[in-house]
Parts: C-alpha cells; sequence; structure tokens
C-alpha cells in the first residue's frame, strides 16, 4: 500500500462530520479547552510568576549560549556545553509540564515535573561540589573506546547509585536537615513517583468515581486536589531551577545588573508563593524552606565552574 492509499484509508474509516477521529475526539478537545481555561483563570497568580520565570529562563540561557558562541567556548571546562543543555532540555520539560496543565492534564504535567527535579539535583550537587559531572553521568571510571552493552548497563548501574546518593544527601539521612523536614520531604517525593509509576493517583481516583457512580470522562474534569498537587510541585521546581540560573553562567560573561535585579524579584516571589502553603498550616513548606536555603543557597554571585577542576 502507497502512503496516499494508505492515508485515504484511514480517512474514509475514522472521519467523521469532517474531524479525524470523530465526533468523540471533538468533544475531547472542547473539554481540554474549557477545563484548561478554568486551570488558567483558577490559579492566575502562579500563571503571571511561572510565564515571568520560564521567559527570564530562555532569556538567560540564550544569552549565555549566544556569548560562548561568539567568543569561543570555554577551555579547560570540558562539561560546560553539556551543562547548558542540560539546561534547555530542563526549560523544555518545564514548557511541556506548563502546557499539559493548561490542557487540562495537571497530573501528566505534575509526572513531567520528576525529570525536572532529577536533573534539578544532578545541577545542584555539581555547583555544591558534592561530585564531578563525569560522576554525577555515571561516566567516572569508565574505559574510553567503544560503547558495548556492558559499558551501557554499567553506566546505567553508576547513575542510579549517583541518584540515590543525590537523594541522601539533599533530603534524606546524609542531608542534614531536621528529621521532620526529611521526613515531609520523603513524603512528598513518594507522591512524585506514585503518579510517576504508572499514573496510580490518576489510576486509584478514576476507579473511586467509577465505583461512586459517575460518568468517566476523557479529560480530567475540573479537580481542586490534582491543580493543587501541580501547581505546588511546578513552584517548588522552579524555584530550584531558578537558584541554579547563576551556575550556568559563565564568569567571563559581561556584567548584567538588570538580569541580578529580576532575578532577586522572582526569587522573592516564589519564596512569597511558598509562604501561601505554609500559612495553611502545610508542613511541606518549612521543610522546603530548609532545604532550599541549605541545599540551593546560591545567588547570582555564583557562577559556571567545572567540579572536577575545583572539588574539595
Amino acid at each position: 500500500m502507497d502512503v496516499k492509499a494508505w492515508q485515504e484509508r484511514l480517512e474514509k474509516n475514522f472521519v467523521e462530520q469532517g474531524v479525524v477521529g470523530g465526533k468523540l475526539l471533538a468533544a475531547t478537545v472542547s473539554a481540554e479547552q474549557r477545563v484548561g481555561s478554568h486551570f488558567i483563570e483558577k490559579f492566575y497568580g502562579h500563571r503571571v510568576l511561572t510565564d515571568s520565570f520560564v521567559g527570564f529562563f530562555a532569556e538567560t540561557l540564550a544569552e549565555q549560549v549566544g556569548f560562548s558562541q561568539k567568543v569561543g567556548w570555554p577551555q579547560g571546562e570540558q562539561h560546560y556545553a553539556i551543562c547548558l543543555m542540560m539546561y534547555l532540555t530542563m526549560y523544555r520539560t518545564v514548557r511541556a509540564a506548563e502546557i499539559l496543565s493548561m490542557q487540562g492534564y495537571p497530573l501528566s504535567g505534575y509526572t513531567l515535573l520528576r525529570s525536572v527535579k532529577d536533573q534539578a539535583w544532578v545541577l545542584c550537587a555539581a555547583a555544591n561540589k558534592m561530585s564531578t559531572l563525569g560522576e554525577l553521568f555515571g561516566w567516572e571510571g569508565l574505559s574510553e573506546g567503544e560503547w558495548t552493552d556492558a559499558t551501557a548497563k554499567k553506566n546505567i548501574e553508576r547513575r542510579m547509585e549517583i541518584e540515590k546518593e543525590l537523594r541522601d544527601k539533599i533530603l534524606g539521612k546524609d542531608s542534614g536537615l531536621k528529621v521532620e523536614s526529611q521526613f515531609e520531604l520523603i513524603r512528598w517525593e513518594r507522591m512524585f513517583n506514585w503518579e510517576a509509576h504508572r499514573g496510580l493517583y490518576t489510576l486509584f481516583s478514576e476507579t473511586g468515581n467509577l465505583l461512586k457512580g459517575q460518568r468517566i470522562t476523557f479529560v480530567a474534569e475540573l479537580d481542586n486536589a490534582n491543580e493543587v498537587m501541580y501547581v505546588n510541585r511546578s513552584n517548588e521546581t522552579n524555584w530550584m531551577i531558578l537558584r541554579l540560573l547563576p551556575y550556568m553562567r559563565r564568569p567571563d560573561a559581561p556584567d548584567n545588573p538588570e538580569w541580578t535585579r529580576k532575578w532577586k524579584i522572582l526569587d522573592e516571589s516564589f519564596r512569597q508563593m511558598l509562604e501561601g502553603l505554609d500559612a495553611l498550616g502545610k508542613k511541606i513548606a518549612s521543610a522546603f524552606f530548609e532545604m532550599i536555603d541549605k541545599k540551593f543557597n546560591f545567588d547570582p554571585n555564583l557562577h559556571y565552574f567545572d567540579p572536577g577542576n575545583a572539588k574539595t
């Protein structure tokens, strides 16, 4: 079957009233727009803060990439380019999560934020000189040459080991955080895993709705719990990234007082947003403040360095 015939067969069988996928898909798209519009209106403050941050994130990244392309990549800093691309990957994932939240899928966006958190932890470890980038990526000590199945397996094992170590150092038993803060942060972390692995929050909540006799919809209807889960996690991960943005900037890049001024406004805004959660009596807020101020204690004076060249 040629491509034209393949396409025509699909259109013949699955177009209904001019819509590929038929009336149920059209209804799904309509519901996405309705639920998403409600989310944007309900969490307008989150929308303003997030869009301000994401725009600032993009400007920072573009400025640093442009500078390196103009003057050349820094000598002796072999990991700087891949470090910049980690920020680019985080940027794209943050945007994808936001698009999902604004289209009626906040828990799908929530799941994507787990990847963002993992990347932020790696950059946090580098900026805190906890480990070299080679160790963080599982490359350290691997023999050079052909990339074999055995090499790939070893690399995966090492990345898994370092991820566990980072968890312990950032929020767990080796973090130095208060015991009660560790408890809250680890519980918060488990919530990520519940939805990221097999979508268990979605699965069990929808099963409960079904057993209560509620109608099943293809788009998750307005649900305050799901929306708040996303907003709180989004503010958390975005604040971690903001604290890490100075690490992206090369020490020889031109000074930018306006960038510093805007960074401080965003930093204060994220703190104020999380203070609102604290005012509601949510214990996770104080635990998160402790982690941010101890593990992500970075400001605009920080610049990029390769932890392999500066490890203590």
